[in-house]
């Protein structure tokens, strides 16, 4: 998880950015880091802790209605469980103005097609994004730049780019 947050902070410094949409927030632990930024939480859970001049959100990013778009959309390791990969990558590509940066911890895979395993365990999905669907997905967005990157620790970073 270091490297994950040490490679996205690296990638986010320079970035003209005033409105930040966290996906997944979980503890709100990157309230801090955008504290001076128009931030705003979204979790399933109600366990948020936000800085006091930012917006927590408890909802399920799939069926939330926001009332506007953000500079900068991002997620670490929610598509790795969401039932739809598609469907939260089109959101998330709709929802950011510049730029959408999603991590995936589970890698990705050279295949035609995402992988998915649901886990009854912890009833949950495991999935596995593909590079090939990936870019069939976000084609329609043709003014943009998308790179799949290897991350830190076998991890993957999707990040769009609106010019």
């Amino acid at each position: 998880m270091k490297h994950t947050h040490n490679y996205f902070m690296g990638w986010v410094q320079n970035k003209d950015i005033d409105t930040v949409l966290e996906i997944g927030a979980g503890s709100g632990f990157y309230s801090h880091y955008f504290k001076e930024k128009d931030y705003t939480a979204l979790e399933l859970n109600k366990i948020i802790r936000v800085q006091k001049n930012h917006t927590s959100i408890n909802a399920d990013f799939m069926f939330w209605q926001p009332q506007r778009r953000y500079d900068l959309v991002f997620a670490h390791s929610v598509i790795d469980h969401v039932e739809h990969p598609e469907r939260f990558l089109m959101k998330c590509a709709t929802m950011a103005k510049k730029y959408a940066y999603i991590t995936t911890y589970n890698g990705y895979n050279e295949g035609p097609e995402h992988t998915q395993a649901w886990d009854d365990n912890v009833k949950c999905f495991f999935n596995e994004i593909s590079v090939k669907r990936t870019h069939k997905i976000l084609a329609d967005f043709k003014h943009e730049i998308i790179r799949l990157v290897n991350g830190p620790q076998q991890s993957a970073v999707i990040i769009i780019e609106k010019s």
